[in-house]
């Protein structure tokens, strides 16, 4: 939704874009406020913004005040550090920004090409497209990954054909107690899996959930944190990854956590149900 409502507002040339917690024209739902010509106008969200799209709507409209004008220091910091962050990346010939508009899908995609899928917003010079990916201070999930809802089938049987299966084996995880402990949670009995364990598919996996070529841009308590994903960095975040605890599913959780790090960073991936279900159908990787 704030994709199309940014194009709407971006492609009448409105200023001021603006998200407002509660709107002057409801008592109850959040807006983007902005002004069109002479206009100003109030698009309430009857279904909300979650506080990640909040935080780029006013990232988005911070940095197109300060490529314009010296007086939004906060955004002309993060200028800065993008402009350390890159040797081409110059905030002097920044001419325009725009939210990225199309699909987000990853799958299929060389690493090579997901900067601009993971993008959020694109800054442009005469020469080069510069996506940055937004975090507001909460924000820790780097990606979300494929594969979960294939895990376990309608009767809660481990699939071991799952295309999910391979990847949450590199990491060590065993087969044999995640399927007891959703039993148990279950009152139920299915054959106990037999995997082998494979540990090669670490570091692609975190190739993937990172991909290349964009500013990776979190907003910290004092300052932004800022790097370009190339080549270097990327093996940097995706190597020597170390399996330091896997949470299984319990009588008082249903969520499988694979808690890994390196000297960079440190990860949890959440293998879960979005929806409040049982069996998972999503997994997100963090970044602490």
């Amino acid at each position: 939704m704030k994709n199309i409502i940014w194009e709407f507002l971006l492609n009448y040339s409105a200023n001021n874009i603006t998200f407002k917690p509660i709107s002057n024209n409801s008592s109850k739902f959040s807006s983007i406020s902005a002004v069109i010509g002479n206009t100003a106008v109030d698009i309430v969200l009857s279904s909300g913004f979650n506080n990640g799209e909040k935080f780029e709507v006013n990232v988005l409209n911070g940095l197109q005040s300060a490529i314009h004008s010296s007086t939004n220091c906060k955004y002309l910091k993060l200028l800065d550090s993008l402009e350390e962050s890159h040797f081409n990346f110059k905030k002097d010939d920044i001419i325009k920004v725009e939210a990225r508009k199309g699909s987000t899908k990853k799958t299929g995609r060389n690493i090579d090409e997901l900067g601009m899928i993971i993008g959020d917003i694109l800054l442009y010079d005469q020469n080069n497209i510069w996506p940055l990916s937004i975090k507001d201070i909460n924000g820790d999930t780097v990606s979300s990954y494929p594969g979960a809802s294939s895990l376990f089938d309608s009767s809660g049987k481990l699939n071991e054909l799952s295309s999910i299966i391979p990847t949450l084996n590199s990491f060590g995880v065993d087969f044999e107690k995640l399927q007891f402990e959703f039993d148990q949670r279950n009152g139920l009995c299915n054959p106990i899996p037999k995997i082998s364990q494979n540990t090669k598919c670490i570091k692609s996996f975190f190739n993937e959930i990172w991909g290349l070529n964009y500013f990776y841009v979190r907003n910290r308590t004092k300052h932004w944190e800022v790097f370009w994903l190339d080549q270097q960095k990327l093996d940097q975040l995706s190597s020597n990854i170390e399996v330091t605890e896997i949470r299984y599913p319990n009588k008082n959780s249903k969520q499988l956590s694979i808690h890994c790090r390196n000297e960079y960073k440190k990860y949890i991936i959440e293998v879960r149900n979005s929806s409040g279900r049982e069996y998972p159908n999503d997994i997100k990787v963090k970044v602490k």
